[in-house]
């Protein structure tokens, strides 16, 4: 999706994918490492890509805020974890503030 958009090189987008995939299997439970590998295949649910879908179309702040709150309403935890790997993924598109020495 971000490579897509334009967000980075696709062929950079692809290798991240790649290893995230890879380390997945040692690194988390087997659950969890087929949620990335389905999100890696552009496959999630629904209210993670109506989230992604209202900001790229700048939404009103509510339609984003209702997206998000539907996101982290899944299972106990993995709509949490879910925000927090978008929202992790979205900082790392900005160059953010400059830093200081």
């Amino acid at each position: 999706l971000l490579a897509a958009a334009g967000a980075g090189a696709p062929g950079a987008w692809a290798r991240a994918g790649g290893d995230v995939a890879a380390r997945a299997a040692a690194r988390t439970h087997p659950i969890s490492a087929a949620l990335l590998g389905d999100m890696l295949e552009g496959h999630g649910h629904a209210p993670l890509h109506d989230l992604a879908r209202a900001l790229a179309q700048g939404a009103p702040i509510e339609a984003v805020l209702a997206a998000a709150r539907r996101l982290v309403g899944i299972g106990h935890s993995s709509g949490w974890d879910m925000l927090a790997g978008f929202v992790a993924a979205l900082s790392g598109l900005h160059p953010g503030p400059p830093r200081l020495r």
